[in-house]
């Protein structure tokens, strides 16, 4: 009799094994949104910190790797490629639909005006559209070789070339990389330059990044919150209950 009634207390062996992997996985996915989180708050201190940093002469300069020099005031020198200007369509700023300007630079090696082939991108600001959905192409563009300085990004690696945009009047849904190597050739780096000397009409398209690090902690507590669900329910249903029931069949 009491062999009999021990087999029916002990836990469903399948419920156990579904417990403990269902445990294992809720405590995985709050350690990798742990872990992202951590990842995040790296990178906004590597921003706070490049932030901070003396203006870095990209003419003078080798460094272009991602953690030494995104969202880092640079200089950069090089005369305007006036006839190469892309405007990036549905960039919203307060509510209010806009467009950037984009405008390749080449730049000039080193100090002395001569220029080396390489071309950078710069962001010259935003501007709503008017009345009409017809960029302003009329902005004074200088024609001799100028300084520039702004904070420096890199272009996003996905690899859409212009056969594959819808492009109207200049009118680009967004830059890629392979879209700007088609256009300017292989000499064309993977940055972009945010202009901070700006027209009067224009608006700084920078944005300070979001990097969901709060986000990332919200869901690690969810999936904890999981976690302590699973074990509640799997000792009351289990162990409690099952207590209860071997107690009145007693």
């Amino acid at each position: 009799m009491e062999s009999h009634q021990y087999k029916r207390l002990k836990p469903n062996a399948l419920v156990s094994l579904a417990a403990v992997l269902g445990l294992f996985v809720t405590l995985l996915a709050a350690n990798w949104q742990y872990d992202r989180a951590l990842y995040k708050q790296g990178l906004l201190e590597t921003y706070h910190l490049n932030s901070n940093l003396p203006v870095l002469d990209l003419n003078n300069s080798d460094i272009f790797t991602f953690d030494d020099s995104r969202y880092r005031r640079v200089l950069v020198r090089g005369r305007f490629l006036r006839d190469e200007v892309i405007f990036v369509d549905n960039k919203i700023v307060n509510g209010v639909v806009g467009y950037d300007t984009i405008v390749p630079l080449k730049m000039s090696q080193k100090a002395t005006g001569s220029a080396d082939g390489q071309i950078i991108l710069v962001n010259r600001g935003w501007m709503a559209w008017g009345s009409s959905r017809i960029p302003n192409v009329n902005r004074t563009i200088p024609t001799e070789i100028v300084p520039i300085v702004g904070k420096l990004d890199f272009l996003k690696d996905e690899v859409f070339l212009l056969s594959d945009m819808i492009v109207e009047k200049k009118l680009w849904p967004k830059i890629y990389v392979g879209a700007v190597k088609e256009k300017f050739g292989e000499n064309v780096k993977k940055l972009i330059i945010y202009e901070e000397n700006l027209l009067a009409e224009m608006a700084n398209s920078f944005r300070t990044p979001d990097f969901g690090i709060d986000t990332h902690y919200m869901y690690m507590g969810q999936w904890l919150l999981f976690a302590c669900l699973i074990v509640v329910l799997y000792f009351y249903f289990m162990v409690w209950e099952r207590k209860k029931i071997g107690k009145k069949e007693k």
